[in-house]
């Protein structure tokens, strides 16, 4: 048996990876869409308030999602890596050090 092959996790392992994903993408957007109807982002009124610029809800739900998704890929690629916070002397600016890992 070759490094490669001993590498490759089983085919069956690959299939259930894949499987809990897609039930974690299922859950999750069950979950936002649950919270955007509740925050009244499907209702008519609101969606014309957003179209005509005068009711930002849309925007303000969006913007939110933005952020919880910049946060959320951040914290991934940091629980996938070894990576460290540092805060720069100027201006308050924040670095991400990751340390090279092998491929």
């Amino acid at each position: 048996m070759s490094q490669n092959e001993a590498a490759a996790p089983p085919q069956n392992e690959k299939a259930q990876t894949q499987t809990h994903q897609r039930l974690l993408g299922l859950l999750f957007g069950i979950a936002f869409g649950f919270l955007l109807q509740k925050g009244g982002v499907g209702q008519y009124e609101v969606l014309m308030g957003a179209l005509l610029l005068r009711d930002i809800t849309v925007f303000k739900i969006i913007l939110s999602a933005i952020l919880v998704g910049m946060v959320g890929v951040f914290v991934h690629v940091c629980l996938q890596r070894d990576c460290s916070l540092r805060s720069s002397r100027m201006r308050g600016h924040f670095h991400v050090v990751a340390k090279a890992s092998p491929i």
